[in-house]
């Protein structure tokens, strides 16, 4: 059984509604929305997901995924 969950991408205002199954993974969510190199968490406080974690699981239908570029740290 899929789940529809909203991918929005941080900076741009845009929302993309995925249909996504058991078992897919970030990367593979990454890939398809052609997003290589930008990290995927489910809330500005939540920590980012690795690529090989299981949105399946990790993700409630109808919810929220943010994608974003990450920030680089640099001294002052």
């Amino acid at each position: 059984m899929a789940k529809s969950v909203a991918l929005v991408v941080a900076g741009s205002g845009e929302i993309r509604d995925l249909q996504i199954g058991p078992g897919t993974t970030v990367k593979e969510v990454m890939d398809a929305s052609r997003l290589q190199g930008y990290v995927v968490s489910q809330g500005p406080d939540q920590p980012f997901l690795r690529l090989d974690d299981d949105l399946y699981q990790a993700v409630a239908d109808g919810g929220k995924l943010y994608a974003s570029t990450p920030a680089e740290a640099g001294s002052a």
